[in-house]
């Protein structure tokens, strides 16, 4: 995958992050952080739920250049994975 695709497939990623989260029927909130032209910072908030986190990471394997981090907050999750254009 080019970083080009990313950027295009970002739309159907996020459909399918919301989806897992309604079949897990669990709480998603997403925010998104935009820096000018390079960079998307999004942050997802969920739940402890090991199966959704995995289907979470699964979804992010498919970008080669993802950054994940998790960060345990009391019975939350944080995910931050970023996307060069």
């Amino acid at each position: 995958m080019k970083n080009s695709d990313y950027w295009l497939n970002w739309e159907q990623i996020l459909t399918l992050v919301l989806q897992l989260s309604n079949d897990f029927g669990i709480d998603l909130v997403l925010k998104s952080r935009p820096y000018p032209v390079i960079t998307l910072d999004d942050y997802i908030i969920l739940g402890e739920n090991l199966n959704f986190l995995k289907s979470i990471l699964m979804i992010l394997k498919i970008f080669e250049d993802a950054y994940v981090e998790l960060k345990p907050n009391g019975c939350r999750l944080y995910i931050l994975f970023t996307f060069q254009r």
